[in-house]
C-alpha cells in the first residue's frame, strides 16, 4: 500500500504557545473543542507522528497560568489565558489574528463552530465571539464562575457552571433553549459530552447525569460516591469517566435507563485511589487514562514531603476494562494531581509530564507498549491538554 507522507507539527501553551514539527501520514480534522469534539474522546487515530521533533513557533500568551487548552478550527488556534484574554493565532505561523479581553480568568477551553468561538469566564459571563475578527457576538450572564468547557452540538452550545446549573443556549443568539437550564445543585467542573441528542455531565456530588438535549428531560442519574472533575468520553455507545477517588467507570449507553444504569464492566480503582482529575481518551477499543499510582522518594532540594505519588499512564481494554499495560510517567505537576489529559494519534499517546525537580516535558508514548518514543522539554509546568489537528500537535 502506498503511503503519502506530508509534514506535521505541534504547539505549546501556558506563558507561550509553541509548535513542533514532525513527519506525518494523513491530514486530520479540526480539534474544535476540549477533547476534540462533543464526544470528548480525545483522539485522532487517523494521523501518525514520528520523530525528530523541532520547535516551529512560539507566541506569548501572558505572565500568569492557564487551565484553558488550545483548540483548532479551520486555520486558527484559539486559547484562553489567566489574564482574561482569548487569543486567535494562525495555526501554521503563530501570527496573532486578534485577542479579546474579558473581565476575569478564562479556565474554560473554548469551542468553535458555525463562525463562532465561545467560552466561559470567571467574571460570570459566557461569551460568543465572531471567529473572523474577535468581535462580540453575544454574551450570557450567569453570575458565577465557569470552569466547564462548552460543547457545540447541532444549533446549541452546552456547558456547566459553578452555580450548579447545566445550560443549553442557541449558538446564534445566546437565548436559552426551551426547558433549560437544568439545576443539578452542585459545582460543575466537568465538561458536558453530547452524543445522539443526549447530554452527559459529572457533578461534584459524585453523580453522572444524562439529559435529553432537545427537551431537557433527565434520562437518568448514576451516583458513584466521589466528586467528578473529569470530562466523560463517549465511544462505541459507551461512556467512560473517572472519579476523584481514582475509580474509572464504563456505562453502557444502549441499555441504561432511568430504572437501571448498566455498567459495561465493573468499575475499578486505578493506582492509589486518589486524585484523578484528568479525562480518559478512547481510540480503537482502548481507553487511555492517567492516575496517581506509585510512591517514590523526593530528590533534593525538594525534601518535603519525603515521598510523592507518581503518575501512571494506563491502557485499558474498552470492552472489558482489563489492563493492557501501564507505565510510570512522572510525578505530575506538584506531585499530586494529574490534570493534563492525553491526546491520542494513530501510533502515539501525547501527554505533558513533570518530575518535581525537572522541567516539564511533552512526551510521546507508543500505543501498543507504553514505551517512550520521544520527549521534548517545554520548560514550564502545564496542566493543559494537547490538541491534534491537520498534522500539528498544539500545547
Amino acid at each position: 500500500m502506498n503511503k503519502k507522507f506530508q509534514k506535521s507539527n505541534w504547539v505549546i501553551t501556558i506563558s507561550t504557545v509553541a509548535i513542533l514539527f514532525v513527519p506525518e501520514i494523513t491530514l486530520s480534522a479540526d480539534w474544535s473543542a476540549f477533547r476534540r469534539d462533543s464526544n470528548r474522546a480525545g483522539a485522532d487515530a487517523e494521523i501518525s507522528f514520528y520523530s525528530p521533533i523541532n520547535l516551529k513557533w512560539t507566541a506569548v500568551l501572558n505572565n500568569g497560568y492557564t487551565y484553558s487548552s488550545p483548540i483548532v478550527y479551520g486555520e486558527t488556534v484559539f486559547i484562553g489565558s489567566s489574564e482574561g484574554k482569548l487569543f486567535a493565532f494562525n495555526r501554521k505561523t503563530g501570527v496573532k489574528g486578534w485577542e479579546y479581553t474579558a473581565k476575569g480568568t478564562i479556565h474554560s477551553t473554548p469551542a468553535a463552530g458555525d463562525g463562532i468561538v465561545c467560552f466561559g469566564c470567571s467574571d460570570g459571563y459566557f461569551y460568543a465571539l465572531n471567529i473572523s475578527d474577535g468581535s462580540l457576538k453575544w454574551k450570557y450572564y450567569i453570575g458565577n464562575s465557569i470552569n466547564s468547557s462548552p460543547a457545540i452540538s447541532g444549533t446549541n452550545v452546552y456547558f456547566g457552571a459553578n452555580n450548579g446549573y447545566l445550560y443549553s443556549l442557541d449558538i446564534t443568539s445566546g437565548a436559552d433553549a426551551e426547558n433549560w437550564p437544568k439545576n443539578i445543585g452542585c459545582h460543575l467542573w466537568s465538561s458536558p459530552a453530547v452524543s445522539n441528542r443526549v447530554v452527559y455531565i459529572g457533578g461534584y456530588d459524585g453523580s453522572l447525569y444524562a439529559f435529553n438535549a432537545s427537551t431537557g428531560n433527565q434520562k437518568w442519574v448514576y451516583s458513584c460516591g466521589s466528586e467528578i472533575r473529569s470530562t466523560p468520553a463517549i465511544a462505541n455507545n459507551t461512556l467512560y469517566f473517572t472519579l476523584y477517588n481514582g475509580n474509572i467507570y464504563a456505562i453502557d449507553l444502549l441499555n441504561s435507563t432511568n430504572e437501571k444504569v448498566v455498567e459495561k464492566w465493573p468499575h475499578k480503582q486505578l493506582g492509589l485511589g486518589m486524585a484523578v482529575a484528568s479525562s480518559p481518551s478512547v481510540a480503537d477499543g482502548v481507553v487511555y487514562i492517567t492516575a496517581n499510582a506509585d510512591y517514590k522518594p523526593q530528590s533534593p532540594p525538594f525534601q518535603f514531603p519525603p515521598w510523592l505519588p507518581y503518575v501512571r499512564l494506563y491502557a485499558l481494554d474498552a470492552s472489558s476494562g482489563n489492563e493492557s499495560w501501564s507505565v510510570s510517567i512522572a510525578n505530575g505537576y506538584g506531585g499530586f494531581h494529574p490534570y493534563s489529559s492525553p491526546a491520542v494519534s494513530k501510533d502515539c499517546i501525547f501527554i505533558t509530564t513533570r518530575d518535581n525537580n525537572q522541567v516539564a516535558k511533552i512526551s510521546a508514548f507508543d500505543r501498543l507498549s507504553g514505551a517512550v518514543k520521544w520527549e521534548y522539554n517545554i520548560g514550564f509546568s502545564t496542566k493543559i491538554s494537547p490538541a491534534i489537528s491537520k498534522g500539528w500537535l498544539y500545547l
